[in-house]
């Protein structure tokens, strides 16, 4: 497992660091609240061309603790749209 403190030393980059935390059952939120269409259509490489309320809301849904300890909502978020990046990439 990479460590914050790895990610913020840049040992590691955004995308492997909250990588690690998203699951089949975070994707699978993410296609149903998110809509497969809309990420797929998304022209912002940070997917900011969907609402970041939007984001924000669906971190209700995620559970409460990671192993390395971050619980915050822009954690949260960036795990989000990590499994909305490997959903775009599959599809």
């Amino acid at each position: 497992m990479y460590t914050r403190e790895q990610y913020l030393d840049k040992q590691v980059t955004h995308r492997q660091y909250f990588g690690q935390f998203v699951t089949p059952e975070i994707r699978s939120l993410v296609e149903r609240y998110i809509g497969i269409e809309r990420i797929k259509s998304s022209t912002d490489e940070r997917l900011n061309d969907i609402p970041l309320q939007e984001w924000d809301m669906l971190t209700h849904s995620l559970g409460n603790s990671y192993p390395d300890g971050n619980n915050c909502l822009g954690s949260k978020v960036c795990i989000l749209k990590e499994a909305a990046k490997q959903i775009k990439e599959k599809e």
